[in-house]
């Protein structure tokens, strides 16, 4: 399913690492693509130095148009972590134009990051799933950092890479990013705590990134309105969603940041419906785990004060 595109797995990365220098003087440059990653670099990098982030906050992932001063930053990185093509696609033609690609991790290749396939939208069965059985090969949903366990299997990867470049820190690197992993497992205990109460209450989202949250912490959505949050919906997959959040009175209706109250007052127009926000980016989360954090902990307190 996965692509040999800058793919980076198991021991494959001692192997492309295996051409730096074996020790450095400085830490490595390393930046990641989206704030999600960042705020768990930052962990993993703490006290050692402070990791960039290409995309700016609040643009989508999926088609932001790269700066000259990204393009720069991504040449001048030493690692560069990325969830990979399924997600920025503006970064995929300037990773693979620089003189060292193994410089940069495409994290939905790394073999122990096990990723759900991607959903094409519309109605959902009862676990969730959609009523589609084609889906495209090699299309995964690259929403992973939302599943905080993962997110502590992420650090653990990143801390591995940044060794083998700055072994004088590895122990640093390692510490860090065990530790992290251990509160995010304290969050997972408490989120599904939280959670428990409406575990199957019915929902809607707009924008498809939530999978592996609702994975985790066992959740019920009934139905998602679009698959690319910048791709709006058609009339037939509205209409077929209005018709069932008239079929589930007291539903929430959850939306972004950047979509317009129209479309959401359209899909609730005549029925008992409620909405609210999910910001899956972390726009005003803050940084370094606690950033991490409060975004996963938004989205929980999000869901439940809708559904409750």
């Amino acid at each position: 399913m996965k692509k040999a595109i800058l793919t980076l797995t198991g021991a494959m990365l001692t192997l492309c690492l295996a051409g730096r220098p074996a020790w450095s003087s400085e830490p490595p440059v390393a930046v990641a693509s989206i704030a999600p990653l960042q705020v768990l670099l930052t962990q993993v990098m703490l006290g050692v130095s402070e990791p960039e982030v290409i995309l700016p906050s609040g643009t989508s992932p999926h088609h932001y148009a790269l700066r000259p001063s990204d393009v720069a930053r991504l040449d001048q990185a030493g690692i560069i972590f990325w969830v990979g093509p399924a997600l920025e696609g503006a970064l995929v033609n300037p990773i693979r134009a620089l003189r060292d690609q193994s410089r940069a991790i495409a994290l939905q290749d790394v073999d122990s990051i096990h990723l759900l396939d991607r959903r094409e939208g519309g109605i959902l069965d009862h676990d969730g799933h959609d009523d589609h059985d084609d889906h495209e090969a090699g299309s995964v949903d690259p929403h992973l950092w939302l599943d905080p366990r993962m997110a502590g299997d992420v650090m653990v990867i990143m801390a591995e890479v940044l060794a083998e470049t700055d072994p004088g820190n590895a122990s640093v690197y390692e510490h860090n990013a065990r530790t992290g992993q251990a509160i995010l497992e304290n969050t997972v205990a408490e989120i599904s705590t939280y959670l428990e109460p409406v575990r199957r209450a019915p929902y809607v989202v707009f924008h498809d990134a939530y999978q592996y949250f609702e994975h985790r912490f066992g959740l019920s959505p009934v139905a998602i309105v679009s698959v690319d949050s910048d791709r709006p919906p058609g009339a037939r997959r509205i209409a077929q969603i209005h018709d069932l959040l008239g079929q589930h009175p007291g539903a929430c209706v959850f939306v972004e940041p950047q979509f317009t109250p129209k479309l959401v007052e359209t899909l609730r127009e005549g029925t008992d419906t409620r909405s609210a926000v999910l910001d899956p980016m972390g726009m005003d989360s803050g940084t370094g785990l606690t950033g991490y954090q409060n975004t996963i902990w938004a989205l929980a307190r999000s869901l439940k004060e809708c559904l409750e």
